[in-house]
């Protein structure tokens, strides 16, 4: 199911599943050479060739169709050098890519820091203040209004 979009994988575990999977005992060297591969943008055409279904969305991939894919088998030492290459590099990826969700985070706090300060307290930080009757937003510049929303819809 969805195997054209990469909902593919070997589990190193056993236990029940969705009956919508299907499960197989896997006869390759390297299992996780065959998870990268499988999950690679090369099998998606195969995937989609094999899928049958009214919709795309709803593609199913028969047991028999499974079995009809190809599958391009380096010797076994080749194989653990790839996944082993592969858990390496993308490790590193992600990594990066965690530093850098971080430091999106910290950006995005200092953005809404900078538009909360800019809407409640102005642009010119030696503006006289006032209270403005608000708890959570404290004082705001003294030539400033406070009125209700409905105040400012027109009918």
């Amino acid at each position: 199911m969805k195997s054209w979009q990469g909902s593919y994988g070997v589990s190193d575990f056993e236990g029940i599943v969705s009956p919508a999977y299907f499960v197989y005992d896997l006869d390759i060297a390297d299992k996780r050479f065959f998870s990268w591969a499988i999950r690679s943008k090369n099998y998606v055409p195969f995937f989609m060739q094999y899928s049958k279904g009214i919709r795309v969305d709803q593609w199913d991939l028969t047991p028999e169709n499974v079995k009809s894919i190809p599958f391009f088998i380096p010797p076994k030492s080749e194989q653990t050098a790839i996944a082993n290459y592969l858990d390496s590099v993308t490790s590193k990826i992600d990594e990066a890519i965690s530093q850098q969700q971080k430091m999106i985070d910290l950006l995005n706090e200092r953005k809404q820091i900078i538009i909360q300060n800019a809407v409640t307290k102005g642009l010119d930080p030696n503006a006289k203040m006032k209270d403005s009757g608000v708890e959570w937003i404290g004082e705001i510049p003294e030539d400033w209004e406070v009125k209700r929303f409905r105040f400012l819809f027109k009918p």
